[in-house]
């Protein structure tokens, strides 16, 4: 199971107790005078929803599932994963709580891993470059997002000027994408440049 998975995973076990969009993240946030990145911001919203949901309502505890618990742990645990050797560890018991349900709280997970991918290897990666995420990025809504803002970022660092040709640029990225057969759904055409912008938004390109 992949991070990325895991953590949609969570949020949805935990949707109706969650604001609507919470961690949609699209507003910038500062702490300590430092602008922070998506990861960052997901760490404080996880930290502070989870900590909300194990530690600060008992009528939140009585009303969440086992399942529903042993998400919010985890959610909690996530947020402080940078803090120290100690949470990471906590991170990991609570991980394998949660993966390891019983009966039907575990069902769930059965059916959504056959919707998942194949993370790339590493030997993909270093063949193919644009399969490796920035960690700076904010998260792909879908799997070619990553490829079309390698491609962004080449073509931008070989001609700066389509920083300000935002069309020109998606349409560079389509072609990109086409030329190592990267596909929208269905596998035939690549995305369209108003598609593509859509994963641009909120980049930083250089």
């Amino acid at each position: 199971m992949s991070f990325e998975f895991l953590r949609k995973q969570v949020i949805d076990d935990l949707k109706e107790f969650l604001p609507e969009g919470c961690f949609k993240l699209e507003e910038g946030l500062r702490l300590n005078g430092k602008e922070l990145s998506w990861n960052e911001k997901w760490e404080c919203m996880a930290a502070m929803y989870g900590n909300k949901l194990c530690y600060e309502s008992d009528c939140n505890i009585i009303n969440l599932t086992i399942r529903q618990y042993a998400a919010a742990k985890v959610l909690y645990a996530l947020g402080n994963l940078t803090d120290s050797e100690k949470t990471a560890a906590e991170a990991e018991a609570a991980i394998k709580e949660y993966l390891y349900l019983s009966g039907q709280e575990k069902e769930p997970f059965a059916l959504l891993l056959k919707n998942i991918q194949p993370e790339p290897s590493a030997q993909d990666i270093g063949a193919k470059p644009w399969l490796e995420l920035d960690p700076k990025d904010p998260e792909p809504e879908q799997d070619w997002y990553t490829p079309a803002r390698y491609f962004a970022r080449q073509l931008v660092r070989d001609d700066s000027t389509l920083l300000t040709k935002r069309k020109l640029l998606a349409q560079k990225v389509a072609q990109s994408l086409s030329n190592v057969k990267i596909y929208k759904r269905g596998g035939k055409l690549p995305p369209s440049y108003t598609t593509i912008l859509k994963a641009l938004s909120n980049v930083s390109l250089g």
